[in-house]
């Protein structure tokens, strides 16, 4: 019984981590995302229904149709006709009545026809695969906001769990003197408050480690939302293994720029396509028919299929005076203006941002040299004050103070690390996103 016992743990034990996600990199973060979200999956969707709008383009320049219809007709009473009586003999001025055709006509009709010249249709082709390259920016651009996310999360979970880390540290160090000042009570140096004191520190640090893994917690189902993951998520780096140090590098992207100027020349040819819409359009048409014609019923075998047919060309022209059109073609040509205006604009803002985004890499840098420098200092003052206290030439509550300003210089030193790596990992988002 023990060793089933036993067994059952183990398995328990294997699935369980079977069922982790262990992530010791952003990269694998990112490519594990991509490959489990649905909003990638649904991305790639619309890629695939703007190729198909291409193709469909492409079909249509010749516009190929083959109607075909079948009827037949029960002609239960035949007209009747009136031809001059003298064709037949009789005198001049009467006339006759005759009755022409058959009961039973059953009809059968195709009309092959396409267009031969249709400008329109040509100019759609062009505008369909610039929509193809415009839905490839669009997706990329989600893309790009979807790492940005990723790189958010990834970088927080690893702040919060290095600050986990010196907050542990900062609870054994309050424990420590908690007995340092407990000793120092029961011998009659310190006094009731004292001793109040180290235990309200200890208390606060405890109580921060706490809403710390909340926090954490927290950040982990952001992130297992925003890849549709049902698994639980283990992250090793550490912040502390980051290469965050000052690096020439700089944002270059052009991604947004390259979907407006896109979206432009999608706008020009949608104008474009309006006045070729007013050209004549040059098709071919023709028509295949059999009829079979019957007093005795539909589909009679006793009497031959009668066919004919004929083909040609037609040139339609359309006087432009259809209200809907002139509409369309002065809706089109203030779009084009428009996405003008928008590809100039983002062609500053994009110059604007990849600044910002390198500003932002450089203050974070120098914010976290700036950070280490007064965690050294910091650090110090805090083994000065401890050995001084430890002699009973300094006040518990100066200690508790060095000891603070030590434990949050260590964790500014920590947030601004993971700042360095965010910002960095911006930039390199920013930059290799097409």
């Amino acid at each position: 019984m023990r060793f089933l016992v036993l067994f059952l743990l183990l398995i328990g034990f294997a699935g369980a981590l079977q069922a982790q996600v262990e992530i010791s990199s952003f990269e694998q973060f990112k490519a594990i995302a991509d490959t489990s979200a649905n909003a990638q999956k649904q991305w790639r969707k619309q890629q695939d229904l703007a190729a198909l709008t291409t193709k469909s383009a492409f079909g249509n320049v010749l516009n190929p149709r083959v109607p075909v219809s079948a009827s037949i007709t029960n002609n239960t009473n035949l007209a009747v006709n009136f031809i001059p009586a003298e064709i037949f003999g009789g005198p001049a001025g009467t006339f006759n009545q005759v009755q022409f055709g058959q009961q039973y006509v059953t009809v059968l009709n195709i009309a092959p026809q396409f267009d031969i010249l249709q400008p329109k249709h040509i100019g759609e082709v062009k505008s369909a695969r610039l929509n193809e390259t415009l839905q490839e920016k669009t997706v990329a651009i989600n893309k790009k906001s979807f790492h940005e996310q990723l790189n958010a999360i990834y970088h927080n979970i690893l702040s919060i769990k290095a600050q986990q880390d010196i907050l542990r540290e900062s609870v054994d160090i309050a424990i420590r003197i908690s007995k340092v000042v407990d000793d120092k009570f029961e011998k009659g140096i310190a006094s009731r408050s004292d001793k109040n004191d180290a235990e309200v520190n200890y208390l606060n640090l405890s109580n921060s480690l706490s809403q710390s893994e909340i926090t954490l917690q927290q950040e982990y189902l952001k992130a297992k939302s925003l890849m549709d993951l049902d698994r639980e998520l283990s992250f090793n780096q550490s912040i502390w293994s980051l290469e965050v140090e000052l690096m020439s590098v700089a944002a270059n992207g052009e991604l947004t720029t390259d979907y407006y100027r896109t979206k432009e020349l999608f706008q020009a040819q949608e104008f474009k396509n309006i006045k070729l819409d007013h050209l004549p359009t040059l098709s071919f048409f023709s028509s295949f028919n059999w009829q079979n014609n019957s007093n005795a019923s539909f589909l009679d075998s006793e009497q031959p299929w009668i066919s004919s047919s004929f083909f040609g060309l037609r040139l339609t022209y359309e006087f432009p005076t259809n209200v809907s059109k002139l509409a369309a073609f002065g809706s089109s040509r203030i779009n084009y203006d428009i996405a003008k205006l928008e590809t100039e604009h983002q062609n500053l803002q994009a110059k604007v941002e990849n600044q910002r985004l390198t500003n932002n890499y450089l203050q974070a840098v120098q914010s976290f040299q700036n950070a280490q420098s007064v965690f050294a200092l910091e650090q110090s003052s805090f083994t000065s004050s401890q050995d001084k206290y430890d002699a009973d030439i300094l006040p518990l509550y100066r200690l508790l103070e060095a000891q603070n300003k030590m434990i949050n210089s260590k964790l500014k030193v920590a947030t601004e690390k993971a700042t360095c790596a965010f910002q960095l990992q911006n930039i390199q988002i920013n930059n290799s996103i097409k």
